[in-house]
C-alpha cells in the first residue's frame, strides 16, 4: 500500500501487481491520471483498475471508466463489497491471461501451418504435380522415397533441354541415377 502515486505507478513497472486500487483524489498524480498511466504501459497484460472517491461530483464515475478504470467506488462503502469486486477483477485477470495464452499458442499454431504449406508449395516446383497431389492428400513423406526422407536434402538446380518434361514421368530413383551420372 502507497501514499504517493508516482510512487506507485514506479512500484507497478518494477514489479507484477494483481489489481490496483487508488483514490481518485491524490496529491501530484489524480487517480485518472494514474490509471491512464498504468494502462497504457499494461497493454498487453490486463490489470484491473479500482478507482475509489469521495467526491459528490456525478461526472467521477464516469471519468474514471473513460479513463480505463475496470470498477468505480464510492465511499463510504462496505469492505466486502471492496472485495468481492477485487474477488472478481482477480477471475477476469486470471480469464484475460488464459486467454493471452491461448492465443499466442494459437499463433505458433499457424505459424507452423504457413511453414507446412509454404514447404509444400516449395516442391510442387520439383515434382509432378499428380505425386504432389498423392503426397498431400496421403500427408505421407515416405511416398518420396527413403533417400529423401531425412535432415537434410540435396537439390541440383540444372536447365537441361526436356529436363521438366521428362522428369514429370519418370520415378525419383531413375532422375537421380540420371543427375548423378552428369
Amino acid at each position: 500500500m502507497l501514499s504517493d502515486p508516482t510512487k506507485g505507478f514506479d512500484t507497478f513497472i518494477k514489479k507484477y501487481i494483481d489489481i490496483v486500487i487508488s483514490d481518485f483524489q491524490m496529491p501530484e498524480m489524480d487517480g485518472i491520471q494514474l490509471c491512464r498511466e498504468i494502462k497504457s504501459v499494461s497493454k498487453k497484460l490486463y490489470t484491473p483498475f479500482i478507482l475509489v472517491t469521495g467526491a459528490s461530483d456525478p461526472n467521477c464515475e464516469l471519468d474514471a471508466l473513460n479513463a480505463g478504470a475496470d470498477d468505480f467506488l464510492q465511499k463510504p462503502f462496505k469492505s466486502q463489497v471492496l472485495l468481492a469486486k477485487c474477488k472478481l477483477m482477480a477471475r477476469l485477470k486470471h480469464l484475460n491471461e488464459s486467454l493471452f495464452k491461448l492465443n499466442h499458442s494459437l499463433e505458433e499454431q499457424v505459424a507452423s501451418q504457413l511453414q507446412e504449406i509454404q514447404n509444400i508449395n516449395r516442391l510442387k516446383g520439383y515434382f509432378s504435380p499428380e505425386k504432389m497431389q498423392k503426397i498431400i492428400n496421403q500427408n505421407d513423406s515416405s511416398i518420396l522415397g527413403d533417400h529423401l526422407v531425412k535432415d537434410e536434402v540435396s537439390i541440383l538446380f540444372c536447365d537441361i533441354r526436356k529436363f521438366s518434361e521428362m522428369s514429370e514421368h519418370l520415378e525419383n530413383k531413375v532422375i537421380k541415377n540420371l543427375l548423378d551420372k552428369f
